[in-house]
Order: C-alpha cells, then sequence, then structure tokens
C-alpha cells in the first residue's frame, strides 16, 4: 500500500503513533520507578475510578490493536 507520493504507508505517516510511543515509554518509566507492584498499581487504579478518573479505554483499545497488528504483520508482506 502507498501513500499518494507513492511511498509505502507506514503507521506514522497515518497518525501520531511516533508521539503515542513516546508517551507510552514516559508512562511506563514512571509506573515502573514508582516501585508499586502490580497490584498495588490495579489498587491505585480503582482507587483513581472511585473518584472519578479515567478508565484509560482508548489505550487499552490502542494497545490491543498494536498486538493484533503486530501479530499479523508476521505474515503480511509490505506491499
Amino acid at each position: 500500500m502507498a501513500n499518494k507520493k507513492g511511498f509505502p504507508t507506514t503507521l506514522d505517516s497515518l497518525t501520531y503513533i511516533d508521539s503515542a510511543e513516546g508517551m507510552a515509554r514516559r508512562v511506563l518509566s514512571d509506573l515502573q520507578k514508582s516501585g508499586l507492584s502490580k497490584e498495588e498499581l490495579a489498587a491505585a487504579y480503582q482507587v483513581g475510578l472511585e473518584r472519578g478518573g479515567f478508565q484509560y479505554p482508548n489505550l487499552i483499545r490502542l494497545g490491543s490493536l498494536l498486538q493484533e497488528i503486530k501479530s499479523l504483520s508476521v505474515s503480511v508482506k509490505a506491499k
């Protein structure tokens, strides 16, 4: 699949995926530096929800979509 200029289409040519990668790296780093266990992070997530925080459905959907794309990319050749 090529874009209008004839170059192969990439995810970063379609959207802000590189910026999202940078933000995800920062969030993951911050969570790791917190020193909390996964169970403690789960509790912190729940407290956030109880206080009106986000459920992060778009981040969860994005993670699932990227995982699916990555899995499919093994069997799909770039065109």
